[in-house]
C-alpha cells in the first residue's frame, strides 16, 4: 500500500495530464447510449462487504454474485519540490467481490483488492502498473439470523471510519484509504439495527473482535519483493514478526462503532462514531486507541440538481502502539506519537455532470524525530459517461513529507477513471 505522504508522488507531466483530460471528450461517444444510473458517491451502494443486503427471498439459491469497484488512476506532477517525485504514474486500486449466497440468510464472500504494492518516485519517468499488486483481502461467512442483525467471521474490515469507501473526487478516498483502514483481520464481528420508532431514524451499531491476519491468506497474490529494494510495503505474507499495532496473534483488539441516518428531524444528514483499541505488536510497547467522527448531509435543490457536504476526523494515540526508534542522536527510543487525519468536502451534482472540492490534512506529534504536517487540496469535475463508466478529473496542491522530513510541495493533474458492476 502506498503511504499517505506518497500519494503527491503520482503525478503525471503536462503532456500526460492533458491525454487524461483529453479523456473527457468520451461523453460524446456515449450520447447514444442512456447516461449510467450509478449513483455518485454517497447515494452508491458500498463495495458488498460486512453489513451488506442478502439477495431477495426469491432468487434461487444457492447461488453466486459479483460486485466489481475498479478504479484506473492516472497522477502526474509537472512540478514538485524533489524533481524524482516529477512524473507520471497509473494505477489499479478497487475491488472484485464474488460471492456465494447458500440462503438467503447465509453467504460467503471474498473480496479481492488490486492496489500498488509500496512507493516509487516516478524520477521524470512515465510509469503505469509499476509495482501493481493484488491481496485477498477479506474472506468471511456472514449469517442473519433475524430482521437488523447480522453475524460475520472470517477475514474482514474492522468497522471503524467511513471515508475510505464514500469520499468523492478522485484521490480523497485512497487517502483515506491508506491512512486508517483497518484491512485484513482475523475475528468475528455483529450489526445490530436498533429496533426503535420509525420517528427516531435508522441506527446500526457495530463491533468486532479480531487481530491481524497472519496466515497463509496474508500472502500477496501477484508482486514480490525483488532483491535487495525496500520500497515493498505490501509484497509477501504479513508475519508477527513485523510487529505493529493489533498484530499480537491474539483476539485482544475491538472496534465499536453506530452510525445514523434517515432521522425525520435531520433529513439529509447521516453520522458516524467510531471507537478503535488495538494492543501493542512485537516491536511496540503500549495500547493503541483512536476515534472517528464523521458527518455528510445532502441537499436536493432540484430533482436533477444537489448537493452533498461531507467529513471526517480520525485520531490515534499511542499510534503505532509506541513502537521502538532510532532517534536523531543515534540511540533507540520509544515513540510516543499522536496522528489525526481530517477530511472536509463538498460536491455538487447536475444531472449526469458532478464538481468536487476536497480538503484534507493529517498532523503527527510526535515525542521525537518531528514531522511536518501534510495538506492536500483536490477540485475535480466528473460525469457518468455511460456502460457503467464514470469520469473524474482536477488539480491537486499538496504539502507533503520528504525523505529528509522536512516539507516539501507538489502541483498535480489527478485522473480516475471508474468502473462499476454488479449482478
Amino acid at each position: 500500500m502506498i503511504p499517505t505522504d506518497a500519494t503527491a508522488s503520482r503525478r503525471a507531466p503536462i503532456g500526460a495530464g492533458a491525454l487524461v483530460l483529453a479523456c473527457l471528450a468520451a461523453p460524446a461517444l456515449a450520447e447514444s447510449e442512456p447516461a449510467s444510473v450509478r449513483p455518485p458517491a454517497f447515494e452508491e451502494a458500498p463495495p458488498a462487504q460486512v453489513g451488506s443486503a442478502p439477495p431477495a427471498d426469491a432468487l434461487v439459491h444457492p447461488r453466486l454474485t459479483l460486485d466489481i469497484d475498479m478504479n484506473l488512476y492516472g497522477i502526474g506532477t509537472p512540478s514538485a519540490s524533489a524533481s524524482r517525485r516529477e512524473g507520471f504514474a497509473g494505477f489499479l486500486f478497487g475491488h472484485i467481490n464474488p460471492g456465494l449466497h447458500l440462503t438467503p440468510d447465509v453467504s460467503v464472500q471474498a473480496f479481492i483488492h488490486p492496489d500498488p504494492a509500496g512507493d516509487f518516485e516516478p524520477n521524470g519517468a512515465v510509469a503505469f502498473l509499476r509495482r501493481q499488486n493484488v491481496i485477498l483481502e477479506q474472506l468471511f461467512a456472514e449469517w442473519r439470523p433475524a430482521a437488523g442483525l447480522q453475524l460475520y467471521a472470517g477475514k474482514f474490515n474492522a468497522p471503524f471510519g467511513y471515508g475510505y469507501e464514500y469520499f468523492p473526487g478522485v484521490l480523497a478516498s485512497f487517502r483515506a484509504h491508506d491512512a486508517y483502514l483497518i484491512r485484513e483481520q482475523l475475528g468475528a464481528g455483529a450489526n445490530w439495527t436498533l429496533p426503535l420508532p420509525e420517528d427516531w431514524g435508522e441506527h446500526t451499531v457495530s463491533a468486532a473482535v479480531f487481530t491481524l491476519d497472519t496466515s497463509l491468506l496474508a500472502n500477496s497474490l501477484i508482486t514480490r519483493q525483488r532483491c535487495c529494494d525496500p520500497g515493498f510495503n505490501r509484497y509477501v505474507r504479513t508475519t508477527l514478526r513485523k510487529g505493529g499495532a493489533g498484530n499480537t496473534g491474539k483476539l485482544d483488539n475491538l472496534a465499536l462503532s453506530v452510525e445514523g441516518r434517515a432521522i425525520p428531524a435531520l433529513p439529509g444528514l447521516t453520522y458516524n462514531l467510531g471507537l478503535l483499541s488495538r494492543g501493542a505488536g512485537k516491536d511496540g510497547t503500549r495500547r493503541e486507541w483512536a476515534w472517528a467522527a464523521g458527518l455528510r448531509y445532502e441537499h436536493a435543490w432540484t430533482e436533477t440538481a444537489r448537493s452533498l457536504v461531507f467529513g471526517e476526523v480520525v485520531e490515534f494515540r499511542n499510534a503505532g502502539g509506541n513502537p521502538l526508534e532510532a532517534a536523531e542522536d543515534g540511540t533507540e527510543r520509544v515513540l510516543s506519537e499522536r496522528r489525526r487525519f481530517s477530511t472536509l468536502g463538498t460536491q455538487t451534482l447536475i444531472g449526469s455532470w458532478r464538481a468536487t472540492f476536497v480538503w484534507q490534512r493529517e498532523e503527527a506529534k510526535r515525542s521525537f524525530n518531528a514531522l511536518p504536517t501534510q495538506t492536500w487540496l483536490e477540485i475535480s469535475g466528473g460525469r457518468e459517461l455511460g456502460w457503467s463508466f464514470g469520469l473524474d478529473v482536477g488539480y491537486q496542491y499538496a504539502r507533503y513529507v520528504r525523505d529528509d522530513r522536512s516539507l516539501g510541495q507538489s502541483h498535480s493533474i489527478v485522473g480516475r477513471l471508474n468502473y462499476r458492476f454488479i449482478n
